[in-house]
């Protein structure tokens, strides 16, 4: 149906008769990127790409992260032809086997023990807006995927773009979308946005005027739809640096700490023994100067933190 949206621009809101459109990649932003059924493919594409065209891993990821995918690659920077493309898709995709998207029937699911994410499939159950599914893999592909992501009424209420549908393009190529964009041109107040979990097809989308919202361990595919629909924040309008937000949190922190219970630590420690450490969730190693305070003949301190930009500033 309609999905009227009202688009701000320039300081002043303009309310249009557009249609808000939501497209959705699939592996690696319906499902983990460290599921085994995205390693599968990377596993199949990587010897396709070594016996066809002596490709190896690491060309490959160079090919991928460079034009969105290594087929793209393969096209622009070795001359895949069409013969050898269609080998591609049936080479990789072949033995894909779909039970990491399986679960136990103990776990949330359904009788038939497919395990759903409960979250994606109950918002997209009944989308207030037209939906698309844009996948560089094959309609069978996608189609499995689906189906064992509990997602399967996409199949009849979603439209499937894929490469067999537009003349062999893929996401990373402008072109790909000129069906789309035809019908709902962002120029004529339609909003369309792309989930995805790939930095080049994001970028390619936001050039032709759709928004982009990249989907990642911390930000699920389920939380991008909910922001598109305006349930939640946009990613960029809550995201703040851990580093100015941590030293603030700290300064809270070192006048709310209690003496007494620093009191009862000192007496408690053995005297003139070691002492060991274990800092977890160090952040900006707060904790050491106080746990130095206590003065001890021998300090082992260990800190763990994985946040990779307080662990930087850690070691500047």
């Amino acid at each position: 149906g309609n999905c009227p949206v009202g688009l701000r621009g320039g300081g002043d809101e303009v309310y249009g008769t557009g249609e808000a459109v939501l497209v959705l990649d699939v592996d690696g932003t319906l499902y983990s990127g460290g599921n085994a059924i995205e390693q599968q493919i990377i596993q199949g594409i990587h010897r396709f790409a070594l016996a066809r065209y002596t490709v190896d891993k690491e060309e490959c990821e160079r090919l991928h992260h460079k034009h969105g995918s290594t087929l793209e690659g393969l096209k622009i920077e070795h001359g895949m032809d069409e013969k050898s493309e269609r080998a591609y898709y049936r080479e990789v995709f072949a033995a894909v086997e779909y039970d990491a998207l399986l679960s136990p029937p103990e776990t949330e699911g359904d009788p038939t023990g497919y395990r759903h994410p409960a979250l994606l499939r109950q918002i997209l159950a009944n989308p207030p807006c037209k939906v698309v599914v844009a996948s560089n893999s094959p309609p069978h592909h996608v189609a499995r995927v689906l189906t064992a992501l509990g997602l399967a009424p996409l199949l009849a209420t979603a439209e499937i773009l894929t490469p067999q549908s537009q003349g062999g393009l893929t996401k990373a190529d402008p072109a790909f979308w000129d069906s789309l964009l035809a019908r709902f041109p962002p120029s004529e107040g339609h909003e369309v946005t792309l989930i995805d979990d790939s930095d080049v097809n994001l970028a390619v989308a936001e050039s032709l005027g759709m928004r982009g919202i990249q989907v990642d361990e911390s930000f699920p595919a389920a939380h991008a739809v909910l922001a598109q629909q305006g349930v939640i924040p946009f990613p960029e309008e809550w995201r703040f640096d851990a580093v100015k937000y941590l030293r603030a949190k700290n300064k809270v922190d070192a006048a709310s700490m209690s003496k007494t219970v620093s009191a009862s630590l000192a007496a408690s420690l053995p005297q003139g023994a070691p002492l060991k450490v274990v800092d977890v969730g160090a952040g900006l190693l707060s904790m050491l100067p106080k746990i130095m305070a206590l003065s001890p003949p021998r300090l082992d301190y260990y800190a763990l933190e994985p946040e990779k930009s307080l662990f930087a500033e850690n070691v500047k």
